[in-house]
């Protein structure tokens, strides 16, 4: 297997310091194969096609469809790397809802009260007959990973990029960002087209001319954390804690947390690789079975939150 490991800004962090993206694979630079296809979505894990709709894996290493800069759908270099995904947004001006795709993937756990920003930059591609409005991001914890459906989503998204109006750059990555408070403990993540409602203006497109039939998105570098700024103005960490060592091998300790507090080990793709709530003020985690390399060690008390990494060697 061949695979290009993208640390990411996380890894640089103590804390949950405002740098800390809770993307995984954010600019889709590890891999598990080159894309040779369509639809190969998942070969940039955790990453995965949301709906019955097929999204795209683009890539220097890919097949003469989806590879980099010079795709079937145009040319573009990646806004970060060497990697960006693709997906159909808009796909007939009779029925606009009739086609649409989605990417998804797990992030890591936000905390509810805790106001983000969430970024991503995007491209029309050039074969795009039309450009549109209504990208947004929608954020769920408690519903399925998969829906089946070809149509557009009928959810509201907590982030919208309406402001930004119908995107029609088909040179040039447009950087979109937005800002919400987290009502939620959210840890998935969906990227795509949603119809905005008629206060904000409705679905607006704008018709470039050509033949194709619909509007297709380039993506990349996603990222949600922290303002800029923000310090921890929106939530506090827990600096009087102690873990070691660190580098680890079999165990480590953490010390002086609250009885109560939840313990949660993530691996870089976003999942929970060990996980308890602590009934003391001193705890030993076991990472026999984990496997060499960098984690998030997340801390969540009453009124604390603090991420910090651990190697383990």
């Amino acid at each position: 297997m061949k695979r290009i490991i993208c640390i990411a800004c996380m890894l640089l962090q103590i804390g949950i310091a405002h740098a800390q993206n809770m993307v995984p694979n954010a600019s889709f630079e590890t891999y598990s194969a080159c894309p040779t296809a369509y639809s190969q979505t998942n070969r940039a894990s955790p990453w995965y096609q949301y709906t019955d709709g097929t999204t795209d894996y683009h890539h220097t290493c890919g097949s003469a469809n989806v590879i980099v800069p010079n795709n079937f759908f145009g040319y573009q270099i990646p806004a970060s790397g060497n990697a960006y995904m693709g997906a159909y947004s808009f796909t007939s001006i009779i029925t606009p809802n009739s086609y649409c795709e989605y990417l998804a993937a797990p992030i890591t756990p936000l905390v509810k009260g805790v106001t983000y920003e969430v970024a991503m930059s995007v491209s029309l591609a050039n074969t795009s007959r039309y450009a549109n409005n209504g990208l947004g991001v929608w954020f769920f914890d408690s519903a399925p990973t998969t829906v089946a459906t070809l149509t557009t989503l009928s959810v509201k998204p907590q982030v919208n990029y309406i402001n930004y109006g119908v995107i029609t750059d088909t040179a040039n990555w447009v950087r979109l960002k937005a800002q919400f408070v987290a009502d939620s403990a959210y840890d998935n993540i969906v990227i795509g087209m949603f119809i905005p409602d008629i206060a904000s203006g409705g679905l607006q497109t704008t018709d470039l001319g050509g033949s194709s039939g619909y509007s297709y998105y380039f993506i990349d570098s996603v990222v949600v954390q922290l303002p800029p700024g923000s310090g921890v103005d929106n939530a506090q960490k827990n600096t009087s804690c102690k873990v070691y060592p660190n580098p680890v091998n079999n165990e480590f300790v953490v010390e002086h947390i609250q009885p109560g507090t939840v313990i949660k080990l993530f691996d870089l793709l976003g999942r929970v690789v060990a996980q308890q709530t602590a009934t003391v003020t001193k705890v030993t985690i076991d990472t026999q079975t984990l496997v060499a390399g960098n984690y998030i060690l997340q801390l969540k008390d009453e009124n604390t939150i603090t991420n910090i990494r651990i190697v383990k060697e």
